[in-house]
């Protein structure tokens, strides 16, 4: 366990108290079980994911991030997936481009499709 992880959970998160997680769960009726904290064992936690984590940059512990997704692996596919263009630029997720190189792209295909045009004379 990474000491940086486990300092940031022990002084930011609301259920860990006296060395162990009381079990609130904000997302449903019934608490989960109380104990010893799961990250401090090495597992994952739905509650620190959702409430706790999004914290981190805004107090100071940026590389706990890389820390917690050693222990839950599923919350590196949760990020997002930025793609990148040839140019560099990042592109939207729908799109194939940037607007830069698109526009580019765009003209080079009217130019060639005029000069074809041009050139053909029945």
């Amino acid at each position: 366990m990474k000491a940086r992880l486990t300092k940031f959970v022990k002084q930011e998160c609301a259920n860990f108290i006296n060395l162990e997680c009381l079990g609130v769960s904000v997302f449903g009726k019934k608490f989960r079980e109380q104990g010893t904290c799961s990250i401090l064992e090495g597992k994952s936690c739905l509650y620190f994911k959702i409430c706790v984590l999004p914290l981190v940059e805004e107090k100071g512990y940026g590389d706990v991030i890389d820390q917690y997704e050693e222990i839950d692996k599923d919350s590196k596919s949760s990020k997002l997936k930025v793609r990148k263009c040839e140019c560099g630029q990042d592109i939207a997720k729908s799109k194939q481009m940037c607007e830069k190189c698109r526009k580019i792209r765009r003209r080079e295909a009217k130019t060639l499709n005029r000069d074809k045009s041009l050139s053909y004379s029945p």
